[in-house]
């Protein structure tokens, strides 16, 4: 349902062998996400998504957050916001200076002196 950015949904009852897009047993209702003239519209057959409530039916999770708000379930729970993680900070004997620079002029013990080079002299 709807078309190219003006979404429109159809609240149904299927089996849950159905295809999502496919065959249903009853149309409930439909929402429109986008606001006309500040609101949201939403259209619930109340009576009979209480009988299909009644005989075990399981909505799904934008479905019970619209009939939470429509009083039919019970509040739908809010997703905890947890805060950022901190940076990880490096252990001991890790000088980020140089890691990854393969143009380091760094020797393996992470200083720059030339404790390691050999050099012969030409008399």
């Amino acid at each position: 349902m709807g078309i190219r950015h003006r979404p429109f949904y159809r609240i149904v009852a299927a089996h849950k062998e159905f295809q999502r897009d496919g065959r249903f047993l009853e149309r409930l209702g439909t929402y429109d996400p986008l606001p006309r003239e500040g609101v949201k519209h939403v259209t619930i057959d109340l009576e009979r998504t209480k009988y299909w409530l009644s005989v075990g039916a399981n909505p799904t999770e934008p479905v019970a957050k619209l009939l939470a708000k429509a009083g039919l379930l019970p509040p739908f729970p809010r997703t905890e916001i947890r805060e950022p993680r901190p940076e990880p900070v490096p252990g001991p004997g890790h000088d980020n200076d140089h890691e990854g620079n393969p143009m380091s002029e760094c020797d393996e013990d992470g200083d720059d002196d030339e404790d390691n080079v050999d050099v012969e002299e030409a008399e």
